[in-house]
């Protein structure tokens, strides 16, 4: 066997491994020593964060820990929450997908015109928003894995190929007329107390933990990403893998879109211009610094994505000025992807 098959068969094992001098037994430095504090710390410090931010904010405002406003934000972000989610899968196979939030923006349009102006029922409109989410997912997919296109220029380009299909089939206007009732208390509000945009966000973030982690599909793509030539050499199916990760994303992209449609009561031809990215992206990456550093997971992208959301609430509410938000996310994005890179050097070099 050579080494690099060897790598595949267990592609799921963690980059950075405690190891023990005999079976079944770990030595004291390893469970109580410096290098086990490091792991706890790089695993569970955002969420450490997170509670800091809580608090100090919670003092400065005592509006900010207000039950209206930690429901508004948890309800408001599952958009956002859905479309990391949809980047981080081909991200787990070394890929990029920047047309996430072009096709959010597309399939809220989508939404509502089967409603607004083909008069179709809310379950139809459901199932043509994500299957044109799916489509747009095969179309990047087959570039990148058939043709060999770079995932970056290809979606690049379909993202701003959706932003001028939409603007020419809407004429720059919002289509409100004409929405399900029943979307829009389905996405806004609450359900017992629980917003109910988590009740979307939730199912789709359990689903995407047990494929990712759970099932072969999601060890294949970790492999992938490892490595994609070892893992071409171990008789993985590469290509069809990468198709499938863009075929994920495309779809929970295209739910985004609806949960948006619903939320807004509207669809804005504006949100497919993708000003959602960076913070999905930001998200995607700052999460891979939590719960297993170094590598990209579903926990650890919404724990950043409610990280983002309640540190840019807490200034708001403190009278910062309304750009606080894209300073914010820019430099989220640049601090985790530096973060991210040098935990996955360290990781490989353990």
């Amino acid at each position: 066997m050579t080494t690099e098959q060897a790598t595949i068969n267990e592609p799921s094992v963690p980059a950075v491994t405690e190891t023990s001098s005999a079976p079944g037994a770990e030595s004291a430095t390893t469970r109580f020593g410096p290098r086990s504090l490091t792991l706890q710390l790089e695993r569970f410090g955002l969420l450490g964060l997170l509670l800091v931010v809580l608090l100090v904010f919670s003092l400065k405002s005592s509006q900010f820990h207000s039950s209206s406003n930690i429901r508004i934000v948890l309800g408001t972000q599952a958009v956002l929450g859905l479309l990391a989610l949809a980047s981080i899968v081909p991200l787990i196979a070394g890929q990029f997908d920047l047309s996430v939030g072009a096709i959010m923006g597309t399939t809220s349009i989508v939404t509502a015109a089967v409603m607004s102006r083909y008069h179709g029922n809310l379950a139809l409109a459901i199932l043509v928003a994500v299957g044109v989410g799916l489509l747009i997912g095969l179309v990047n997919g087959l570039l990148v894995s058939r043709v060999g296109v770079s995932s970056f220029i290809v979606t690049l380009a379909s993202a701003t190929v959706l932003q001028g299909v939409v603007q020419w089939y809407s004429n720059g206007e919002t289509i409100s007329d004409g929405i399900s009732k029943s979307l829009i208390s389905a996405g806004s509000g609450d359900a017992l107390g629980i917003p109910k945009g988590l009740l979307w966000l939730l199912p789709a973030a359990v689903l995407s933990w047990y494929m990712i982690g759970h099932t072969p599909w999601g060890r294949y793509l970790t492999a992938i990403g490892s490595n994609a030539r070892a893992a071409k050499l171990a008789g993985l199916r590469v290509d069809g893998m990468v198709l499938s990760s863009f075929l994920y994303s495309g779809a929970l992209a295209g739910l985004a879109g609806v949960l948006q449609t619903g939320q807004a009561g509207s669809a804005d031809p504006q949100s497919v211009l993708g000003a959602m990215l960076l913070p999905a992206l930001a998200a995607a990456f700052l999460g891979a610094s939590a719960f297993t550093p170094g590598r990209f997971n579903v926990w650890g992208t919404l724990l950043a994505v409610y990280f983002v959301a309640f540190t840019v609430s807490g200034f708001q509410f403190i009278g910062a000025a309304s750009w606080i938000q894209q300073v914010f996310d820019g430099l989220a994005l640049a601090g985790a992807v530096a973060l991210s890179t040098i935990l996955r050097r360290r990781n490989g070099r353990a």
